[in-house]
Formats: structure tokens, sequence, C-alpha cells
């Protein structure tokens, strides 16, 4: 089937939905807030200023869908943070690894 990247944005919002709800940053749960019809507008927005520009345009496509994607990501309240444990790195090795200017022992 061929929809010329109509369906794009939506398979985005799939994609970042599924990245988001199976990611922490130290320990606290993501969620993703974008909506495909919100992406979809933009797109298309995009896709003809690609063509007016006769391509041009696409170097700045990529960076503004980035931007789109961290614009809603957001931590989620709902879910509660992983516990986070400072287990031994190793033997040897003070809790949580060597520490900045400490040399690790033996001979790595």
């Amino acid at each position: 089937m061929l929809t010329l990247g109509i369906c794009y944005p939506f398979a985005v919002v799939l994609r970042e939905r599924w990245r988001a709800k199976h990611s922490y940053i130290d320990g606290y749960p993501l969620v993703f807030t974008g909506s495909a019809t919100a992406l979809f507008g933009n797109w298309i927005k995009w896709l003809l200023l690609s063509v007016v520009t006769l391509g041009i345009y696409l170097f700045w496509v990529g960076p503004r869908i980035q931007s789109w994607k961290w614009e809603h990501t957001n931590f989620d309240p709902t879910r509660p943070p992983l516990p986070l444990t400072s287990a031994p790195a190793g033997p040897g090795l003070p809790q949580g690894g060597p520490w900045p200017g400490q040399a690790l022992p033996g001979p790595y």
C-alpha cells in the first residue's frame, strides 16, 4: 500500500509511545503525550514546504520532528519510580563504582 508519507505521523506517535513507556530516566518513568493529529498538521505543512523549496526544507524537518518529540515527552506522574539500589559495582570497588580521580584497583 502506498501512502506517500501520509501515515508517517501515526507511526511516529506509536513508536514514541512505546519507547517512552519502556524508558526511565534516573528511575522515573516517561510518558509520551503527543497525538498523531497534532503532528499530522505540521507534517502536511512540512511536506508542502519541501515540495515548494525543491527538497531544501527537508534539512529542517528532521530537527523539528525531534523537537516535537521531546516537547511531548514527560515524566509519568501516575507510575511510581523504580527503586534505585547502590549495589557494589564489583569486588574491591566502593558502592557505586570509582569516584572521579580514583583509580581502579587491580591490573585492568
